[in-house]
């Protein structure tokens, strides 16, 4: 039995996804914005605040921030973050060693 057709889907716009669309298709517009790292002018710093910014969207949260671990048990390093309030809040997280991100 063939699927049925997706919709076409306009690239989000800044700050935020397609408003009033269900949460199944402004994941799956997301995933496929994020799936530009196929392209030759790939930015990783860009495509890590677009991952903040669809967190944002996806969540209903103000703010959101990105933080990564080397392989192995390297630390959590701040890579990207969509405020200056979160990026405060991640930094305090990196030095006490607790929170939600370390946790996770």
């Amino acid at each position: 039995m063939p699927f049925p057709p997706v919709p076409a889907l306009d690239p989000l716009p800044p700050g935020g996804g397609p408003v009033g669309l269900p949460r199944e298709m402004r994941v799956t517009a997301a995933l496929i914005d994020l799936a530009d790292i196929l392209v030759a002018d790939f930015d990783p710093t860009d495509f890590r605040y677009r991952v903040a910014e669809h967190c944002m969207d996806l969540l209903d949260i103000g703010d959101a921030g990105v933080m990564l671990a080397t392989p192995g048990t390297g630390p959590l390093r701040l890579v990207a973050t969509t405020s200056e309030r979160a990026r405060l809040i991640e930094l305090f997280e990196l030095d006490a060693r607790e929170g939600p991100c370390c946790t996770a």
